[in-house]
């Protein structure tokens, strides 16, 4: 039997835990041609919730492109995956070498260049000219707007990891140059981000271009009910069974981050028999403690004695009050010291702050390690 749990990113047709409500807003969003910023911690599911999204929209005849800033490290190499998102959405609705060529005389900064095989084809773009990096972008963008302006299609565009921008020396002048250009572009456009307060101060900051540009939203954890009834569901249709208490136990733990849940359901199924038990949560529990210590690692390993002394004490106490004397005596940090930790924590969203005020580690399973629980 198929395990029905994955750690990928999910696909439209995969099964869906719950989101029914963010599915219908932001489709609704999209067709009122809105701009959103959309931020949750990492791993809860933003990407493949609006791909979801643009995927119904793609079948009321939408032209949805997607590009990820997560690894560019130029202004060349933004613009690139602006226009390979354009590009690869132009071709899914009308081929590129066919009807589609005759986007191509708005689109001429960029060429497309698509390479067939007997299993499909794969596009890539490459500049048709030699400006320099900022004026290349800047027609990027411009030829973006115009193509949205001149052509009978209502056009969806998902930007993921938005605030990776940020790392540009020359972010200032991309954030004025996007805004200027799409301010007012009958489409809709979605931030996503995972660096929750650099993303938020983008949008947020009176001195900032895109100050009140987008509506602000954030992404909910998974609701505890619904994930569990997803997990029997789940279990149920590929021939297992899960307890409601241990469904619950895994809800809890991941609390709402879908990477989690997923993960540790995958897991599991793979040691549960016909019905899963506490034990062989326990070890499913430990399996993905125990590979994602590698990535755990290289996080901490990066971080100034400060900011890990401050990143271990919440891991390891429910007191999340940086400024009570227990937390400081704990610590061992001035209270100074323990604000200026705080600060750089949140900017890099290893810590949040909860609905009670108290903070906490983000991800769950990196608090755990960090205690040295279950290993």
């Amino acid at each position: 039997m198929s395990n029905p749990f994955t750690i990928e990113r999910l696909s439209t047709q995969a099964a869906f835990c719950d989101r029914q409500d963010e599915l219908t807003t932001f489709e609704r969003y999209a067709e009122d041609n809105l701009k959103v910023v959309l931020f949750s911690p990492r791993r809860f599911g933003k990407t493949s919730l609006l791909l979801r999204v643009q995927d119904r929209l793609m079948k009321k005849g939408f032209v949805c492109a997607y590009a990820d800033f997560s690894t560019v490290t130029t202004v060349r190499g933004v613009a690139e995956e602006i226009m390979q998102g354009l590009f690869s959405a132009l071709h899914r609705k009308e081929s590129l070498l066919e009807k589609g060529t005759r986007y191509l005389r708005v689109l001429t900064t960029f060429k497309p260049i698509v390479k067939i095989s007997e299993t499909g084809y794969k596009l890539t773009v490459a500049p048709d000219t030699n400006l320099d990096d900022i004026t290349l972008f800047r027609q990027t963008v411009k030829e973006l707007a115009a193509f949205v302006t001149n052509h009978d299609v209502r056009c969806c565009f998902i930007m993921d990891e938005f605030q990776e921008l940020t790392r540009l020396r020359e972010t200032a002048e991309l954030e004025g140059i996007l805004r200027s250009n799409i301010q007012g572009v009958p489409a809709s456009f979605f931030f996503l981000g995972s660096r929750r307060s650099v993303l938020l101060a983008m949008f947020n900051d009176k001195k900032r271009p895109f100050f009140k540009l987008a509506r602000n939203e954030e992404l909910a954890p998974l609701p505890e009910d619904d994930v569990v009834v997803f997990l029997q569901e789940q279990f149920t249709q590929a021939g297992k069974t899960i307890p409601e208490d241990i469904a619950r136990r895994i809800a809890m733990h991941s609390r709402g981050h879908a990477y989690y849940m997923q993960y540790v359901a995958q897991e599991l199924f793979y040691m549960a028999d016909t019905e899963a038990t506490l034990k062989d949560l326990e070890r499913a529990e430990e399996a993905v403690l125990a590979k994602e210590q590698y990535g755990f690692a290289g996080i901490i390993q990066g971080l100034p004695l400060q900011q890990l002394r401050l990143l271990k004490t919440l891991a390891q106490q429910k007191e999340g009050k940086l400024t009570s004397a227990r937390f400081i005596g704990r610590s061992e940090m001035a209270a100074s010291t323990i604000v200026d930790a705080q600060h750089k924590l949140l900017e890099q969203d290893l810590i949040e702050k909860d609905a009670s005020g108290a903070y906490r580690v983000v991800d769950p399973f990196l608090a755990r390690w960090l205690t040295g629980v279950d290993r």
